[in-house]
């Protein structure tokens, strides 16, 4: 049992060097036709001793946990597949099919590049898209990142004057917004819903019918008492924006990945058992498909997916020792101690929310995966 232990980018520091045009920087990663990691990583891969090549289905990238790969082949069959969209999601059979069609197809575009693509791409890049498929998640804010970086040369300049646009233009402007809000829809590297929709019709498969299939589950998983597929895709979405210049200055006072996640909804006053699970099989989930070693994040969901339903993973444990460095305990206190923790973006989660609510929500989090990992929070 291997435990992927989340860690601060430390190489997203240097990377931001790359360009100080901040309007451009916060696609730059996200972007599939935009590579030049990928680029940089192969050259320095074929001629550096000290990087070499992981046979001929992969080049070793100098940045940590990004890894380019063309998919090895599937090691389980279409059935295995679906069955695990079914009994965890509860996806009809129809639903669960067009869903793993439409991975397929992306996995057949993603072997046509010249470049491969890195796991943490293909998770933004599909799962953005399927988050996108829901209208809670499709609806994208456009903040002004045209604030002036200075001390070009320097990362850490740049990365302070990031830190204030966060503070004093993002936040000031999310707290005007009237409607739907959540951090997927603020980092501006994310698809609106039309463009989710097209990204699937372009995929060869039937974008609206992809919609509605999602958005059925969604309305439904919380009283079939499921875990909530296109929730799980937001947070993924999120996660693996890595080098998101919007998230990296957010960084020095909110965790976006936690916001998307488990204490964004522990601060927004409402979570079901369908929230609680994803919370939890999202964080999970991540770390193992961005460290695959063959590129097959679609197995690599799978294969968690079936240990979940069988038992073979306990999740909840698995998502304290990523805490924890390895240590479920440790990691329980720590998610004591964020729970605990207002930040600008849950201030803003929480804002107009009964106080009771949010503090029923913890405990509910806490408990559940105190019973689930054997961990006691109290």
């Amino acid at each position: 049992f291997q435990v992927y232990s989340p860690d601060v980018d430390k190489t997203s520091v240097g990377l931001i060097q790359l360009n100080t045009n901040a309007k451009n920087m916060v696609n730059y990663w996200s972007d599939p036709n935009f590579m030049p990691l990928n680029t940089a990583a192969g050259i320095l891969a074929k001629n550096t001793s000290s990087l070499v090549a992981l046979g001929a289905s992969a080049w070793v990238n100098p940045f940590n946990g990004f890894v380019g790969y063309k998919r090895t082949k599937s090691e389980y069959t279409a059935e295995q597949i679906i069955k695990t969209l079914k009994d965890q999601y509860g996806f009809s059979d129809e639903q669960a099919k067009m869903i793993n069609m439409a991975y397929e197809h992306y996995e057949t575009v993603c072997s046509t590049s010249m470049i491969p693509k890195t796991n943490n791409q293909k998770i933004h890049e599909f799962f953005s898209n399927l988050a996108a498929l829901n209208e809670e998640y499709g609806t994208n804010f456009d903040f002004d990142l045209d604030f002036e970086l200075k001390n070009s040369g320097d990362p850490s300049k740049i990365l302070e004057d990031a830190k204030e646009n966060y503070e004093h233009n993002i936040i000031g402007n999310v707290q005007k917004i009237k409607g739907n809000f959540t951090p997927f829809n603020m980092l501006g590297t994310n698809p609106s819903t039309k463009e989710a929709v097209e990204f699937f019709y372009n995929l060869g498969v039937d974008g609206q019918e992809l919609k509605e299939a999602i958005n059925e589950q969604h309305s439904t998983c919380k009283s079939d008492e499921k875990r909530d597929f296109v929730h799980e895709c937001a947070i993924l979405a999120v996660m693996s924006d890595t080098f998101n210049v919007r998230k990296l200055g957010a960084g020095f006072v909110d965790d976006i990945n936690a916001a998307i996640g488990y204490k964004g909804d522990v601060y927004s006053g409402s979570m079901g058992i369908d929230d609680i699970k994803s919370d939890v099989d999202a964080y999970n989930l991540y770390y193992r498909m961005r460290d695959c070693k063959d590129g097959n994040i679609w197995d690599t969901m799978t294969e968690y997916n079936i240990g979940v339903e069988d038992r073979s993973i306990n999740g909840s444990k698995e998502f304290l020792e990523h805490f924890g460095k390895g240590d479920a305990e440790k990691g329980m206190e720590k998610i004591k101690e964020d729970l605990d923790t207002a930040t600008p973006i849950t201030n803003i989660i929480s804002k107009d929310k009964d106080p009771g609510a949010i503090e029923v929500c913890k405990e509910k989090f806490l408990d559940h995966i105190s019973k689930e990992s054997g961990v006691d929070y109290n």
